[in-house]
């Protein structure tokens, strides 16, 4: 199992997690894909972001949101579920950690950006296949929090077009990085993400 496993507050409910203790300051809160399409925190995807950040001397933690697993509560379109990562920002800060990453994936992508227009504990994050073909992104302004945004070549969710607009200057930057072959699941494809996370961890001197 990766990590121990963590039950914590997010308003009146509480919640499941994994959480994988390291050495330091630095910690990352992972966001998983969207619950009513079976996504929770024990995902392919949602493992290779524990793996990497953890070897680069974070500690992990990721959780269900609300409704998923042993979380309590219900899916609420969104807006509960920022409750739920500011809940484990909480968790981590609590530690204490003081330089806070988040990583989302898919939903956990727009889920967390959206707090992190609010939220200025965190201090950098990671997208992976935020689905600007289905959901909103419009409220990003000007945002420099975002590091990096990792997509599939063949991710029906994430189009090229679309994503290239969103983030022209991660673009510019050469950090929007597409994973050759991959579709939305990335099933097999999990050591290309892993090296453009490692990479981008290593140039800003994190890993």
């Amino acid at each position: 199992m990766d990590g121990r496993e963590v039950f914590f507050p997010a308003g009146e409910i509480i919640l499941e997690g994994r959480i994988k203790k390291n050495q330091g300051k630095k910690g990352v809160v992972i966001c998983h894909p969207h619950p009513q399409f079976g996504g929770t925190m024990n995902n392919n995807v949602v493992d290779t972001l524990v793996e990497v950040f953890f070897n680069c001397g974070f500690t992990t933690l990721k959780f269900n949101f609300r409704g998923v697993g042993r979380s309590e509560g219900r899916y609420d379109g969104g807006k509960g579920e920022q409750r739920d990562v500011a809940s484990a920002i909480n968790y981590l800060a609590d530690m204490p950690i003081d330089k806070i990453h988040l990583a989302g994936y898919s939903f956990g992508a727009w889920v967390g950006a959206q707090l992190m227009m609010t939220d200025h504990r965190i201090k950098e994050s990671v997208l992976i296949s935020p689905p600007v073909g289905l959901l909103d992104f419009g409220f990003l302004h000007g945002s420099s929090s975002i590091k990096l945004v990792i997509y599939g070549e063949r991710d029906n969710f994430c189009p090229y077009r679309q994503l290239s607009e969103i983030f022209n200057d991660l673009e510019e930057e050469g950090r929007l990085k597409m994973v050759k072959g991959a579709d939305h699941f990335y099933w097999g494809k999990e050591e290309m993400i892993r090296g453009f996370i490692q990479n981008y961890l290593r140039e800003g001197e994190t890993c």
